[in-house]
């Protein structure tokens, strides 16, 4: 039989009791107020011309029976303005939610890892979009170049009736 072929277990955890200790952690509410302008802009920011996302006319024949939102336009609710000099050197800030708050010491640098992403009732203009996240799970693995320490979070998005709009789940990448 062949030796197992996964990565050499790690011996010592740069996980701390302190980052461990953020699972579970729920972030607050953040609310959006949607217009047809945000929409609007967003597809034209991504060069998206389809007219379901625009045309009232067009929408309002379709199964969604008006203009909708893009599938990522949720991205634009997760975007928080942060003064340049609150950054640390690796770019990253505060106001980028509970993945950054986590405490890595040692592993300036940082990446983002996929999106898994379920979708819901869709984003429209008059909706109040809500979103809340919460962080899940810190793991590490060794990489190729050292230890590399994963903080995942799920964020959940609901409209002002409470229906469930999206669930992303994504990850950050803390690395030496």
């Amino acid at each position: 039989m062949a030796p197992d072929s996964t990565p050499a277990q790690i011996e010592h955890s740069h996980i701390t009791d302190e980052a461990r200790s953020h699972i579970g952690r729920t972030g607050p509410v953040r609310r959006f107020q949607v217009t047809a302008r945000d929409i609007c802009r967003f597809a034209i920011s991504i060069g998206d011309k389809n007219p379901l996302w625009r045309d009232e006319e067009y929408a309002n024949q379709t199964s969604h029976r008006g203009v909708i939102a893009p599938p990522m336009f949720h991205c634009v609710i997760d975007l928080d303005e942060e003064d340049l000099d609150q950054l640390e050197e690796s770019g990253l800030g505060k106001n980028m939610g509970l993945r950054m708050e986590v405490p890595v010491p040692g592993f300036p640098g940082a990446m983002a890892t996929g999106r898994d992403i379920e979708f819901g009732e869709p984003i429209r203009a008059g909706d109040t979009i809500s979103a809340q996240e919460t962080l899940v799970d810190i793991y590490e693995k060794s990489g190729r170049r050292g230890p590399l320490v994963f903080v995942v979070s799920e964020k959940v998005y609901t409209n002002q009736r409470g229906e469930f709009v999206l669930k992303e789940r994504r990850g950050l990448i803390r690395h030496q």
